[in-house]
């Protein structure tokens, strides 16, 4: 008989063990079923993912730093909303940082074409 680690296990080991999973796979574990839906979207599990993408206490480039501070508002959001809209915010300006690098290659570096 197969059993069900939602089932067998302590919620909060449970919730320790998502934690560890990449977002991706946070957000799979809650299409299995209505109990892994809601430790899938349960606070813990997605602090963990805000903290370990956006609060690193590691040497950063400073640009980094900049773009993964918490933005006005984000304390009245569960940590899964926190997380998805940082993520969001971080990756556009990410790539707007790489497009202007990009520009700037070209207009200093006249001999690339």
């Amino acid at each position: 008989e197969k059993m069900n680690p939602a089932e067998v296990l302590p919620e909060e080991i449970f919730l320790r063990i998502l934690s560890f999973l990449p977002p991706s796979s946070i957000c799979n574990c809650a299409r299995v079923c209505l109990e892994w839906y809601s430790f899938a979207n349960e606070d813990y599990p997605w602090k963990i993912q805000y903290q370990n993408h956006f609060l690193t206490y590691r040497i950063t480039p400073p640009w980094f730093q900049k773009f993964c501070q918490p933005q006005y508002g984000d304390s009245e959001f569960g940590w899964k909303i926190r997380f998805i809209r940082q993520y969001r915010i971080f990756f556009k300006k990410c790539l707007q940082q790489l497009e202007l690098s990009f520009w700037d290659v070209l207009v200093s570096s006249p001999s690339v074409w």
